[in-house]
């Protein structure tokens, strides 16, 4: 296998950016989408960042993601707004969303919004970081469900008719590592099985079954028709459903093929409630004393929600962000088929 390469953030950005760029993005859209992408990389999140770009260009080739595209406001309200994002880039929609929702919020003091026509967002953590550093909690989440739609049953069943449905909240902690609570309500998100296949190693524990049901860590079995589990047993069954009640707020139902799917999104202004200092305080001492637990046999450390993040961010921005050597090919593929200068 080819050896991990060290790349500077700022070098894998601009390859990004002149990646999209020349498959018709704009490039206030470009930058945002690759600062999303490189984030998630230098965040340890490899499965949401540029290893997504071969299938966006899938996606622009096939004509379900409309790389000029820009999202627009079809219905509002003082606190709420209804967003059609008309299949464009979803992290530039998703950043323009919170923006929007994050003004709102200094004036009515929560405000939410729902987002239909609305393709892959990226890691929801970005967005929950980005709610969290204008002084208020952030919630975010997005679904898939219905009949034969994404790669996990339902609690209990066999046929495949959810998505990885990740829920994720954010908050201020008054320094330079906020809360960020972000998961899928399967036991791993879809796109750690993918890195698994590329680099060839096995999928986590316990995350998937093959066709049969039966549980594997072999990723090529998932995508041979296996399935992503749901976590927490009915918990995690019922929170992904959650999910999918909050993105019907968008109204887009496929009747025929009994669908929904759509990006739900809320900012918190804590200064409606209390001083933002104050609150920050607070959970600061929380996440402190979580971190002073006495540790479990076999545990080195107790970390906060947020916190192995921001360590991998400094180091990574300091080393250069890792790429495996397969994730080099990976990129140098996509390079080739957008008719661009490889990365290295």
């Amino acid at each position: 296998m080819p050896e991990p390469h060290r790349i500077p953030a700022d070098d894998l950005r601009a390859f990004v950016v002149g990646l999209i760029e020349k498959l018709g993005t704009p490039a206030d859209i470009a930058q945002v989408v690759a600062t999303t992408l490189v984030n998630a990389d230098l965040a340890g999140h490899t499965s949401h960042g540029v290893m997504q770009i071969a299938n966006y260009l899938g996606g622009i080739e096939r004509g379900w993601l409309v790389p000029d595209a820009r999202p627009t406001v079809i219905r509002e309200l003082p606190g709420s707004a209804a967003i059609d994002a008309h299949s464009g880039w979803g992290h530039y929609t998703a950043k323009w969303t919170m923006d929007r929702l994050i003004e709102k919020a200094r004036v009515t003091g929560v405000a939410c919004a729902s987002i239909g026509a609305v393709q892959h967002i990226g890691r929801l953590g970005e967005y929950a970081e980005q709610a969290a550093a204008a002084g208020c909690v952030g919630i975010i989440s997005v679904a898939w469900g219905g009949r034969d739609i994404g790669p996990a049953p339902p609690y209990g069943g066999v046929s495949k008719s959810l998505g990885t449905n990740p829920f994720t909240v954010g908050a201020p902690t008054g320094d330079d590592t906020p809360f960020v609570s972000d998961f899928a309500t399967t036991a791993v998100a879809h796109g750690k099985i993918a890195v698994a296949r590329l680099n060839g190693t096995d999928a986590p524990a316990d995350s998937i079954v093959d066709t049969n049901g039966a549980p594997t860590v072999d990723p090529d079995a998932f995508f041979d028709g296996g399935a992503l589990r749901i976590f927490g047993g009915h918990k995690g069954y019922a929170l992904s459903l959650v999910t999918c009640v909050l993105a019907q707020l968008n109204g887009e139902y496929d009747e025929e093929g009994r669908r929904v799917h759509g990006v739900y999104m809320q900012a918190i202004d804590i200064g409606a409630f209390q001083p933002l200092e104050t609150y920050q305080r607070h959970v600061r001492s929380l996440m402190d004393d979580m971190k002073a637990s006495e540790t479990a046999p076999g545990v080195d450390e107790v970390l906060a929600p947020g916190e192995p993040e921001r360590r991998a961010r400094d180091r990574q921005l300091a080393e250069g962000v890792e790429l495996s050597g397969a994730m080099v090919t990976h990129l140098r593929e996509c390079a080739a088929r957008a008719e661009v200068d490889p990365l290295c």
